[in-house]
């Protein structure tokens, strides 16, 4: 798990050897956060992004990522990663889950079908 607040936490990821595909798409995410709160945002107080790898618990503060309630799915082709935004009040949590089997039958069935849904906001 590895967790993004900043423009510094991408550029380790090139450190930990995460690939170049999945770097530009977290890097052009991140940006679009930092479009969308101005010089205001604030990790503690907004929100930040979570990269989920293999052996991570799909789980975050105890509760089942399957329950979580979900305001956003998207599917970055390229780098083959969902993004998952989950929001409470000003503050938005992104999870990031590859498209792999390890993240479970049902988890990616309910992405896969929540990134289909016509209410499924097309735009962070």
């Amino acid at each position: 798990m590895k967790t993004i607040k900043s423009q510094a936490d991408i550029e380790d990821l090139k450190n930990l050897g995460y690939p170049q595909k999945v770097i530009d798409h977290i890097n052009q995410y991140f940006q679009k956060v930092q479009d969308a709160y101005g010089e205001d945002y604030c990790p503690q107080d907004h929100g930040w992004i979570i990269l989920l790898t293999e052996g991570d618990p799909l789980t975050y503060e105890g509760v089942d990522l399957i329950s979580i309630i979900k305001e956003f799915v998207d599917l970055d082709y390229p780098s083959n990663i969902f993004d998952v935004l989950t929001v409470n009040n000003d503050f938005g949590m992104t999870f990031m889950l590859p498209n792999e089997s390890w993240v479970g039958k049902e988890l990616l069935e309910q992405l896969k079908t929540f990134q289909n849904y016509e209410g499924n906001i097309s735009e962070l």
